[in-house]
């Protein structure tokens, strides 16, 4: 285990690292009214929002017209890649050796272009290369420029005049890193935060099978990491607190597990899978995604299933602890027929929202807020072009607002207003894993990438 510490950023200047890009629209259009996409101004998935660049003047060749990192970006994200869209077709092996990247003390380096995954014609991906790195992201507060030369063609062979430009300034941050990676190489597959002990949880894989370990926070710093469990877990992509308890969705063994006595020795205080009585025609627990519990009933959703598992649908599945015979067991809380793809991975979480307990649900381009009892449909947010995998993990502060991380950071939603609006984006770090510490006003978040080395980052915000 090493630990390895840079100088913690204040609250303040934390708060200025986060964008506040004001309302986002959001609506389901089957569940609510009023309902519309995010427009066009809206990046693909790991993108920032993508804006207009400058260009030269009449020109024949493909001309820039947005790109993410977006010209004149101060906030800019940190990833080792970026996006350049054009107005016409472009293709990727005719920018070779015509786009360019630089700071004030580097480059400028021709750049590797690829086509972007979404098949847009019109879009590059550039692959920044490794003399920018720094631990395999851009270094934090540096100008880069990135120079696309006048020689670059259309698939007509029209070229331009000019050179075009984009310059943007990464992300200025300073974090604590907790680097736990001796212990979990293989994978990172979550992180859970209880309150009332301090206690930060890491779930992963390490050199012999997996292994869920035990830090103890002391001043917002994780330390005295201890391994509570080994090679019992298998591919568990959903670890969550509530009230005490831990839930694991045990995804590689087909059950959920709940945990207590979460300070002393890890007691499994029950375990779900199909000998529970499953809803027809579930036959299994076929790899729950995660699991979280409102008062006496738990709630469980699936992960990306392959055609096999299929024939079941993608619900979302409850199971009620307490209560009279006919209340006990199994239901079918959400019936996901119209709502997403069968295969589709679904991700839970749940907290209080305008004073009731609710449930969220994110599932392929769409987060929704729903009643305990799966009857009434509150509301639910789309982002143009993000699309919610198992790399995605949600959670809940006291406030109400939701908290979504992704492999391209943390966004932060209140989902109590219509539309929703999005109060904070911190984007540029891989944040698909992360646990919420309530520090009166500020909150901590842990954070690390799911399935990358348990290297664990700890930054303070304010929401």
């Amino acid at each position: 285990m090493k630990r390895v510490t840079t100088l913690l950023a204040t609250s303040a200047l934390l708060a200025g690292c986060f964008r506040d890009p004001g309302p986002q629209t959001s609506g389901d259009g089957v569940e609510a009214t009023g309902t519309t996409e995010l427009d066009e101004t809206d990046a693909g998935e790991g993108s920032a929002a993508i804006s207009e660049s400058g260009t030269g003047g009449a020109e024949l060749g493909p001309q820039l017209v947005a790109s993410a990192p977006a010209d004149g970006d101060e906030q800019a994200s940190v990833r080792s890649e970026f996006f350049l869209w054009f107005d016409r077709a472009v293709n990727p092996n005719d920018a070779f050796a015509r786009i360019f990247l630089a700071t004030d003390t580097a480059g400028p380096y021709a750049i590797q272009i690829f086509a972007c995954e979404d098949g847009d014609v019109k879009c590059l991906r550039g692959e920044i290369p490794d003399a920018f790195l720094e631990g395999g992201r851009l270094p934090p507060g540096t100008e880069f420029e990135i120079n696309i030369s006048r020689q670059i063609a259309d698939v007509d062979g029209n070229t331009n005049t000019l050179d075009q430009n984009v310059r943007f300034r990464t992300l200025d941050y300073a974090l604590e890193w907790f680097d736990d990676s001796e212990a979990l190489p293989g994978a990172l597959w979550g992180l859970a935060y209880a309150p009332a002990n301090q206690l930060l949880f890491v779930l992963g894989e390490g050199f012999e099978g997996s292994a869920l370990r035990r830090l103890s926070i002391v001043d917002g710093a994780p330390l005295d990491p201890k391994t509570l469990i080994a090679d019992e877990l298998a591919g568990a992509f959903g670890i969550q607190h509530r009230d005490g308890e831990l839930y694991v969705a045990d995804g590689g063994n087909n059950l959920v597990r709940v945990y207590t006595n979460l300070g002393g020795t890890l007691e499994e205080a029950l375990t779900l899978g199909a000998e529970t009585g499953l809803p027809e025609p579930n036959a299994a627990l076929a790899s729950p995604a995660s699991a979280i519990v409102i008062d006496d009933t738990i709630y469980v959703s699936f992960a990306d299933r392959e055609p096999a598992d299929t024939d079941a649908p993608n619900d979302v599945l409850a199971y009620t602890t307490s209560g009279s015979s006919e209340a006990m067991g199994w239901w079918r809380m959400l019936d996901a027929n119209g709502l997403w793809d069968a295969r589709a991975p679904v991700l839970l979480t749940a907290g209080w929202s305008d004073g009731a307990r609710v449930l969220f649900v994110a599932a392929e381009d769409r987060l929704r807020r729903i009643t305990a009892d799966g009857a009434g449909f509150l509301g639910s947010h789309a982002r143009k072009g993000v699309h919610y995998d198992e790399s995605t993990h949600l959670q809940v502060d006291r406030l109400g607002l939701l908290y979504v991380g992704s492999r391209d950071g943390l966004r932060v939603y209140d989902p109590r207003a219509e539309p929703w609006i999005e109060r904070r984006a911190f984007t540029g770090l891989d944040m698909s894993r992360f646990a919420l510490r309530e520090d009166g006003d500020a909150r901590d978040v842990y954070f690390g990438s799911f399935e990358g080395a348990a290297v664990i980052g700890h930054v303070s915000i304010e929401p």
